[in-house]
Order: structure tokens, then sequence, then C-alpha cells
């Protein structure tokens, strides 16, 4: 519900949604993990449960999971009248802005806790992927190339004739290879 929610909502509590286009080669893995996941989960499913025709729960069990999830569809509808980035309190409470416009804590769970105490070498890896590669390629590598261009006409710039010369033997190098 509460991504349905974010999804269609006006208000979404003035977090940043971002729409990143992947084309197929990106997305094979995740088609073939879904897809290997339905077929051992099913393939699971009838090893432990040789026979279905019955199986008895109690009233408990059949009615947790509407409960959980019409309470979750109240609290996040109750929720969502709070406007909490609008006001003072929506700024000095970080947190509660950041759990209630994030998808439950999955991105915690799967990196901050990990990384930063356990993996040093994944602390770094947690800057350049995990904090969002496709926020790096659309919004950031622009001005990335931008910055290591212009550092570069910059010296071609100040160098006048020798670098002017060096380009074409670069230039003449580079078509010999092809």
């Amino acid at each position: 519900f509460r991504l349905i929610y974010y999804c269609i909502s006006i208000n979404n509590g003035n977090y940043t949604f971002q729409a990143l286009v992947e084309d197929t080669t990106m997305m094979f893995s995740m088609i073939f993990l879904t897809f290997m996941s339905i077929m051992y989960g099913s393939s699971l499913m009838w090893l432990l449960f040789p026979y279905p025709d019955l199986l008895v729960f109690p009233i408990e069990c059949k009615l947790m999971p509407l409960v959980f999830v019409l309470s979750g569809a109240i609290l996040g509808y109750n929720m969502s009248f709070l406007y909490l980035s609008d006001n003072v309190w929506g700024l000095l409470m970080n947190f509660m802005v950041t759990y209630m416009s994030g998808m439950w804590f999955l991105p915690v769970f799967s990196s901050l806790l990990l990384y930063p105490n356990s993996l040093f070498l994944s602390k770094s890896y947690n800057v350049i992927m995990d904090s969002g590669w496709g926020e790096f390629l659309v919004s950031k590598s622009l001005p990335a190339f931008s910055s290591y261009f212009s550092f570069y006409i910059s010296k071609y710039q100040f160098n006048g004739v020798k670098m002017f010369l060096l380009s074409f033997i670069f230039i003449g190098f580079f078509f010999s290879l092809l």
C-alpha cells in the first residue's frame, strides 16, 4: 500500500523520486532472479507440502495478514496528513521524515549498517555504487565529465603549440590502432 500511495499521491513529504530507464541487459539479472525464485519457491512448496489438499490453521493465523495490511493502510493514510516536512517539527525529526517517505528500512539494512563498521573496502564502494549509481550516472556524471574535460582544455590552452602537436600525435596513434 505504501508504494501505491507514494506513486499516486500528491504530497510526498518533499521526497524526490527518480525515474531511471534501464535496458534489458541491465535488467536481465533481476528478471532471472525473479524467475528462479518463483520456480524454486514453488518446487520447495511442493516438497514441503506434498499433499496440499487440506491445511488447517487457527483463526489468528488466517486473519493476521489481513489485520497487518489494513492497519498499515490506515496508519499510512493517517500519517500522510501530518505534513512532516512543512513545519519546523519536520525539520527537527528528520528520522521520521526519512522513515515515512522511504520503503521501510531496506536501504539501511542492505548497506548502512554493514559497511562502515565491518568492511572497509565496501565503505568506499558504498560511496560509488550503493548510494545511488543511478543518481551518479544521471545527475553527477555530466558535471564530473565537464570538470575533467575543462582541466585538460585549460592545460591545452596554457601550453600552446606543444599540446597542439601532441594532440595530433595521439589522434594519429588512435586512428592507426583502428
